[in-house]
């Protein structure tokens, strides 16, 4: 899981940040700067890194100490959410044009910290922002991701355009360099000859990005699609899931997705659900109502409010270690009992014992897997739960089915 939290307190300001590397594009800023929550939008939403900023600053003296601290919130973030840094591309560049403004940005996540700033700004103000501290905040950003950045100006007269330009240039060249790079990566060979293809179905809900980069992480092709054929196609299925179990079941069954899966299913081949997804494979859900799910697995959804203790907070959000049941699941190959992987969920599987494969204690034993033959499921997102999750991804790359 490549996420990242930072709490900075000063006498200047008081910042909490959040980043996930593998997201979407989503940001909440609260700078505390209209300008600068501007900046970081478009940082956030050309890089896909979802980000969250809460400052609280001495903005009635200037924006200073706000700018350089956010700066090294954000350089903290990376470097702490990119972890060992194996497997990245490392480097990343963008020639990037914003209306008569050409920004060209390169980066290097080498550990060394280097700031190369050649940018001319006619004006010393946009709005009340102080134009000069653009360059503050990439010396602070810098020293803290631990990379060397190079910003040049290539073109440009409007000082908003030129400093817009810079952002969105070293977002796109930071997501460039965080890539996994897939040509480093041992590739998981396919039963059908040459390398492994998982098909991630997109039926509009699911966690894709991130969970389509845990796969390349692992050496795995993966290809996020609603194609009908492409899943045909493909080795294996994911199933992911985010939201609402009577919504999800809808777009899957309107998309005419949901016959392709269970069909899938029935010829043999591995299919693996995820959070919601998991959840979609049973019988039915009682989530706001009862409705049908694909029946791939015997159970049902219910709120875990019937099973915890009272005062837990719902939803379950956190790590939790993992408590094997009866036979052990290929699956789980490559770790062990009571490693710890990470759950957000209201939700869970019931009336399933026979299917049951690993429970998590939160109030109560919930089921935390499940598994029907070549039909699996995990509450838990192995997406999102670092080591231990890829490897249970691996484990479901290497499952045999009957196609």
């Amino acid at each position: 899981m490549r996420c990242a939290e930072i709490k900075r307190k000063t006498n200047e300001t008081d910042i909490e940040l959040k980043i996930e590397l593998d997201g979407k594009g989503d940001s909440v800023i609260d700078s505390g700067c209209g300008f600068l929550n501007h900046m970081l939008t478009l940082f956030a939403k050309h890089a896909r890194f979802d980000l969250t900023v809460k400052c609280i600053g001495d903005t009635e003296v200037d924006y200073h100490h706000t700018v350089e601290d956010i700066g090294i919130c954000l350089g903290q973030a990376i470097e702490k959410a990119l972890g060992d840094k194996r497997g990245i591309k490392r480097y990343g560049n963008m020639l990037l044009p914003m209306d008569e403004a050409l920004i060209l940005s390169a980066v290097d996540i080498s550990g060394r910290s280097y700031l190369v700033y050649n940018v001319e700004l006619g004006a010393a103000r946009v709005g009340d922002f102080d134009t000069e501290l653009a360059e503050e905040f990439w010396q602070a950003f810098v020293r803290n991701a631990n990379c060397t950045l190079h910003i040049r100006q290539m073109h440009g007269k409007n000082t908003h355009h030129i400093i817009e330009g810079q952002f969105k240039s070293v977002a796109r060249s930071m997501r460039a360099a965080v890539e996994i790079d897939t040509a480093a990566k041992d590739e998981i060979p396919s039963t059908k000859g040459g390398h492994l293809m998982i098909a991630i179905v997109d039926y509009g809900v699911g966690n894709l990005f991130s969970l389509k980069s845990s796969l390349l992480a692992i050496g795995a092709e993966a290809l996020v699609t609603g194609d009908p054929e492409a899943i045909k196609e493909a080795d294996k299925i994911i199933l992911p899931g985010v939201g609402a179990f009577e919504d999800a079941a809808k777009k899957l069954r309107e998309s005419g997705l949901a016959e392709v899966v269970v069909n899938e299913a029935k010829r043999g081949k591995p299919i693996l659900g995820i959070c919601l997804g998991m959840q979609l494979l049973f019988e039915k859900s009682f989530e706001y109502g009862e409705h049908k799910g694909l029946g791939l697995i015997p159970g049902e959804v219910r709120p875990i409010a019937d099973v915890i203790k009272k005062g837990l907070k719902i939803p379950h959000i956190g790590w939790n270690p993992l408590d094997f049941c009866g036979t052990h699941s290929e699956l789980f190959k490559y770790i062990k009992e009571g490693d710890c992987v990470y759950f957000v969920h209201s939700y869970y599987a019931a009336n399933c014992d026979e299917y049951v494969i690993a429970r998590a204690e939160y109030g109560a034993p919930l089921t935390a897997a499940v598994a029907n033959g070549n039909v699996m499921g995990c509450q838990f997102h192995p997406e999102k739960s670092g080591k231990v999750g890829l490897s249970i991804l691996r484990a479901f790359c290497e499952t045999e089915g009957a196609v």
